[in-house]
């Protein structure tokens, strides 16, 4: 039993290192608190069961004990369940109070573990010893507190995950199967690490927890890909270039410099008729309320058109909508070509955003995608984005009425 124990200790610190390879991969696109704490849990599970295998093969010692007491019942518990956290906290103070609070106690708790004493270091033998028998209070009173609030934070977000799914939509569904997962694991390692089990079970649980969370990154929690297929050749010619470390992260860049003003381009006709009204002139600063438009004629075959399907990031809404509303408002005043450029929200799906833009013809569309706050607008919404869908349009037919929006005429 003992030679079966640790191989199954072996195994189980494999699992955690190929889990923890992707999740790797995409923190590197995507600076997640939560992607950071389940690797903090994976490479803890990793030592843990490391220094399981190495005390059954050549006997258990304090050194031993110790890395198996610090990453495996205090570091992996606390982390897997601020991990969970991060996913579902949806206001930053909570994630950042989360991290403080992690950070700090598992720092205090590794320093109190390495400096105490093991108590009875002559009682150790091949099998894992139990924590109770090698402790003095002190450690023992944090190994406690840790249990307890990782156990109490666990159940704590099922309950949540449970709560937003009954109102929510896919996102929360994503959420509350992830939790369903992930949690059980949790509480799992926290019974085999805390009370006298066969050691069978201990090393199986350590791996079954590692799998758990590379399935919730790999799968509910895995980024959103686009519906159509056939979008994405589209995608790729339409959309921005990736930020340098990943979608969902903002790259690092200078303070944009003001561009200086540049003289509108001329229109061209397009055979749609009036539809864009012409504004009499008026002195600077004077509101004036856009004329009624003329009948619109059969729409021009050279007339292009976008419609984007934007999914935000959890919390990304307002600092989206801001963006969106000053491009809005330079595309308006420097872009004559473009005829339609609207941001829509969705009633049913709060994270979901609709950009739909119509151009008089390609040329324009290319033109627009050269202008300066339109490059400001790919660049800093990445930081806001989960995904984008990116459907090319023609228009076949057409009825245009400018909304009754109060214009300010230059």
């Amino acid at each position: 039993m003992v030679v079966v124990v640790a191989v199954l200790a072996i195994a189980g610190a494999l699992l955690a290192a190929v889990a923890a390879g992707p999740i790797i991969g995409r923190l590197r696109d995507e600076r997640q608190g939560w992607l950071v704490a389940w690797v903090v849990c994976l490479a803890a599970l990793l030592l843990a069961s490391a220094a399981i295998a190495l005390g059954h093969f050549t006997g258990f010692g304090p050194v031993t004990f110790r890395v198996f007491q610090i990453f495996g019942a205090i570091v992996a518990p606390i982390w897997l369940a601020v991990g969970l956290l991060e996913v579902l906290a949806e206001r930053p103070p909570a994630r950042f109070a989360a991290r403080l609070i992690a950070v700090s106690y598992s720092f205090v708790a590794v320093v109190i573990l390495t400096l105490d004493r093991v108590v009875d270091e002559g009682g150790f033998t091949t099998s894992t010893p139990p924590p109770g028998r090698h402790w003095d209070w002190i450690p023992g009173a944090l190994l406690n507190v840790a249990h307890i609030a990782s156990a109490l934070t666990l159940l704590g977000c099922v309950v949540v995950a449970v709560l937003r799914w009954r109102q929510g939509d896919d996102y929360d569904y994503d959420n509350l199967h992830a939790a369903l997962v992930v949690a059980p694991a949790g509480l799992a390692l926290i019974g085999v690490v805390r009370f006298a089990v066969p050691e069978i079970f201990l090393v199986l649980l350590f791996a079954i927890t590692a799998a758990a969370l590379w399935y919730a990154v790999n799968r509910p929690l895995a980024p959103y890909d686009d519906e159509d297929e056939e979008d994405d050749e589209e995608e790729l010619r339409w959309e921005e270039p990736p930020a340098p470390r990943g979608r969902r992260a903002k790259p690092e860049q200078a303070e944009p410099v003001p561009a200086p003003p540049m003289e509108p381009l001329p229109a061209r006709g397009s055979g749609l008729g009036d539809l864009v009204a012409e504004y009499r002139a008026a002195a600077p600063d004077q509101l004036v309320y856009a004329p009624e438009p003329q009948a619109p004629s059969r729409p021009s075959p050279h007339l292009y058109g976008l419609l984007t399907v934007v999914t935000l990031m959890d919390g990304a809404g307002d600092a989206f909508d801001r963006l969106a509303e000053e491009t809005v408002e330079a595309v308006r005043d420097q872009e004559p070509d473009t005829l339609i450029y609207t941001c829509h929200g969705v009633r049913t799906a709060p994270l979901q955003r609709i950009v739909y833009e119509l151009y008089r013809d390609e040329t324009a569309f290319n033109e627009h995608r050269q202008r300066p706050h339109i490059q400001r607008f790919l660049a800093e919404r990445s930081s806001y984005v989960l995904a984008t869908n990116v459907i090319e349009l023609t228009l076949n037919a057409a009825k245009v009425v400018p909304p009754p929006t109060v214009y300010k005429i230059p």
